[in-house]
């Protein structure tokens, strides 16, 4: 993937996007373009991960360190933003569309759902239930909500920039006001006419300057829970659950302060980045819903959008809080590519049917790291075809199992691919727990250690 966004660089010209002054890059955003890994090393966000023990931030962690070695997937995610930022600005300032919501939803609708759609579905349920390992990490910030709120916040910085332009807006608004006062004093005619016609319009924007901001409540933590694959995905379905991602980030820990209402605008814009780095659909459907999101939730903005240049309003508001997409993005972006990365082979592979009475078995010869799936899948069919009618299995699970050296010089199964197949499709999941299924399940029925050799009982 290295490279392959670097075609976004040449729409930079002089701290500026395609030209245009109304769209500033911001100085921050420059510091992560040059120097992407120290950037994310240093992050208030990511040293607090790092520096946890309890073993549920050990998933997080790897795929921290996968990211902080990549400096493509840092780079990609700040040029896609600026692009995704580019195309919310333009569909918030969109005179053709007024419900931008509909327009959204009609493409994600209509849009078809591919292999690589697919693919990164399947690939996103890793990253979100494993990769991450989101149900439990979620837990674990909840009960330690007090310290996850100490971390020093990157939003006083986005803050810092917004009051810089509100001051600074507010201040030439003052200085404008004063002058036409003064003109008015002397000057006759149109030219008269011209600065009542100013002082009126000044006087009414210091006057909104006053009224204070909508403020909606801080929030508390999200708790997520286990996702299991659905039997037939579209596009809607992967958007919803990468902008689900990017939304306990961003609305769960980063930007508790922030309406939500607002703050999921940027984890559709962090979904967009996303969805454009793994090169599959979605992305301008979810620039109209962000920018849906900002058009509706005006009252809860800086006022210095909602009154002056709003042609640049969305992209003046997103750059300032681009540091958290490009942070969402990055670590949902690693997530994936582990689970893209770890496509080994067991020896041995399983199908395991567990019932009180009458479990199920099966052995699985599989060659191929991209046939997993479909081959567990198949060969779960044909043990519930196989079965008696009044046989329910309560679980079933796929695994991929090593014969490793024991302490006693035995062999010893160990698992190292996991699936669990009792949904429609099949979910990758934790090594661990289905360490614990195996050995439960082989105690509970009586079964040797496998050999290669059993057959659907």
């Amino acid at each position: 993937m290295s490279g392959a966004f670097e075609y976004l660089r040449e729409r930079i010209k002089d701290s500026v996007w395609l030209g245009k002054e109304i769209l500033t890059i911001t100085d921050d955003i420059w510091n992560v373009l040059n120097t992407p890994q120290e950037w994310f090393r240093n992050l208030p966000f990511i040293q607090f991960i790092e520096e946890k023990a309890d073993p549920v931030f050990e998933p997080i962690k790897r795929v921290i360190n996968i990211a902080k070695e990549a400096r493509d997937i840092i780079s990609s995610a700040v040029l896609l933003t600026l692009e995704s930022i580019y195309g919310v600005n333009l569909a918030f300032n969109s005179k053709t569309h007024e419900d931008l919501a509909e327009v959204g939803n009609t493409m994600l609708n209509n849009n078809k759902f591919g292999v690589t759609d697919y693919n990164l579905y399947i690939r996103t349920i890793d990253a979100y239930n494993t990769n991450l390992n989101l149900p439990e990490l979620s837990e674990k910030l909840a009960e330690i909500e007090e310290l996850v709120d100490s971390i020093p916040e990157m939003a006083e910085d986005a803050q810092n920039v917004m009051r810089q332009k509100e001051g600074d807006a507010y201040a030439f608004l003052h200085q404008t006001k004063n002058e036409m006062e003064a003109l008015l004093e002397t000057a006759t005619g149109a030219a008269r006419t011209q600065a009542r016609r100013i002082l009126n319009q000044v006087t009414k924007l210091l006057e909104k300057f006053a009224e204070p901001i909508e403020e909606e409540p801080e929030k508390g933590a999200i708790i997520l829970a286990p996702v299991a694959a659905v039997a037939v995905p579209t596009v809607i379905t992967i958007t919803t659950l990468i902008t689900q991602i990017a939304n306990f980030f961003l609305t769960g820990i980063l930007l508790k302060s922030m309406a939500t209402s607002v703050s999921t605008a940027l984890a559709q814009v962090s979904a967009s980045v996303v969805i454009k780095y793994f090169s599959a659909t979605g992305a301008n459907g979810l620039r109209y819903l962000a920018a849906d999101a900002l058009r509706n939730n005006v009252h809860l903005l800086p006022k210095i959008w909602r009154y002056t240049t709003m042609q640049g309003f969305a992209w003046g508001f997103l750059m300032a809080y681009a540091p958290f997409i490009i942070l969402s993005s990055i670590i949902i972006i690693a997530a994936i590519r582990l689970s893209q990365d770890e496509q080994g082979l067991a020896e041995h592979f399983y199908v395991f049917a567990d019932h009180d009475s009458a479990p199920g078995l099966a052995y699985a010869n599989i060659l191929n790291s991209n046939q997993i799936r479909d081959e567990l899948q198949q060969i779960k069919q044909d043990l519930l075809n196989l079965r008696d009618e009044s046989v329910e299995y309560s679980t079933l699970m796929g695994l991929g199992i090593d014969l490793i050296d024991g302490p006693d010089g035995q062999k010893e199964p160990k698992v190292i691919e996991s699936y669990d197949l009792s949904g429609d499709l099949p979910v990758k999941i934790p090594n661990s727990v289905a360490q614990t299924f195996y050995d439960e399940f082989t105690t509970k029925h009586n079964l040797a250690t496998p050999s290669g050799q059993w057959k659907p009982l």
